[in-house]
């Protein structure tokens, strides 16, 4: 069994990778895998996995992570979105956390989308329930839905100063 974990805020994710490590072989995106092993905790970088260089545009969008996704061989994948409701800006745009988001839950993998699901999961890892799976994929599709508004509302912010 295998987790993917890819988040902004590395700190945050620690007590929950720690618990996911005891059950599933993690792989992160460089970032995070760096900051898990440099804390003790086992971790592929998906650069390893995937057989490329990651890029500062291209870290998580490789087909193979989506591929292993769809046939079960992640079970887990856990993303905290770049802060872009605490700073618009074109750079916190993020792309491969929301694909990630999506596809995890379209595969009826377990997915975190959120630093506030931390907690529930830890205390859920070792029997999870189709049911609470399924509220964790209603809320994954809710905050890439609540992201997707911001960035929209920025963007229409912008088109009416272009308007000016």
């Amino acid at each position: 069994m295998k987790a993917l974990i890819s988040v902004h805020d590395k700190p945050s994710v620690l007590e929950l990778a720690k618990e996911i490590a005891k059950r599933y072989e993690i792989m992160a995106s460089d970032g995070t895998a760096k900051f898990l092993m440099d804390n003790g905790i086992k971790a592929k970088s998906i650069s390893e996995i995937v057989g490329i260089k990651q890029t500062s545009w291209i870290k998580t969008l490789h087909p193979k992570l989506y591929e292993m996704m769809f046939n079960g061989e992640i079970n887990i994948v856990v993303v905290d979105l770049y802060p872009f409701e605490e700073e618009q800006s074109i750079e916190n745009i993020d792309i491969g956390g929301v694909t990630l988001i999506r596809a995890a839950a379209k595969a009826n993998c377990i997915v975190v989308s959120s630093k506030n699901q931390y907690k529930k999961v830890i205390n859920r890892l070792e029997n999870f329930d189709e049911e609470f799976k399924q509220k964790l994929i209603v809320e994954a599709f809710l905050r890439v839905a609540e992201y997707d508004v911001a960035i929209a509302r920025w963007f229409t912010g912008l088109l009416f100063e272009y308007r000016r």
